[in-house]
């Protein structure tokens, strides 16, 4: 299901920072796979805020990962995605 988290966003925006232009949000899809007991979805009754725990882990895992597919792109690609606003798949 989709679900939001606030920590998790601004890991990824701070990922994506010197690849966005101004006023301009990433558009990513990510499947994270975690172990249910650490993971927290009593927050809002439409269950669509989680709060992970060892959230220190998932932030290196998921920067790392962001940056380092950002920075296998080549340049062509890169702008290319840029102009069109960030529509950018991460695989």
């Amino acid at each position: 299901r989709i679900v939001n988290n606030s920590y998790v966003n601004r890991i990824i925006k701070d990922a994506y920072h010197t690849y966005l232009a101004v006023d301009k949000y990433p558009i990513v899809v990510i499947n994270i796979l975690v172990d249910p007991t650490i993971v927290d979805v009593n927050i809002h009754p439409t269950k669509q805020d989680i709060k992970f725990g060892k959230m220190e882990t998932l932030e290196e895992l998921l920067f790392s990962l962001i940056r380092d597919k950002l920075m296998n792109i080549n340049n062509m690609f890169t702008k290319l995605v840029i102009v069109k606003n960030m529509f950018l798949m991460i695989i």
